[in-house]
């Protein structure tokens, strides 16, 4: 069952950008349709549950073999179902960067 608890919604304190990059989560994988500082919206195929721990990496640099990823662990502060696909809204807590 998915939520949607209007209590947990986010308050957006930094500038979103629409940016459209692969996620990798541990089941499954999406699209980024907007990043900031500390949030991301994700459209994938995996439901969530509101207010659920979410981990996931996105690849930022394909230069060469050892590309540069982003390693991001939050909670789901949103989550709205838009045809076959769920557009997940995720407050960022951890971000680190390898490669």
């Amino acid at each position: 069952m998915i939520e949607n608890n209007l209590a947990l919604r986010e308050k957006r304190t930094a500038t979103r950008y629409p940016v459209c990059l692969f996620v990798e989560f541990e089941n499954g994988s999406g699209w980024t349709l907007d990043v900031s500082t500390s949030g991301a919206l994700i459209e994938t195929h995996q439901p969530v549950l509101t207010g659920s721990s979410v981990a996931f990496s996105v690849q930022i640099s394909k230069q060469h073999a050892d590309a540069t990823r982003l390693y991001c662990q939050g909670v789901v502060v949103r989550v709205e179902q838009a045809g076959e696909v769920w557009r997940v809204g995720v407050y960022m807590e951890t971000v680190r960067f390898e490669g």
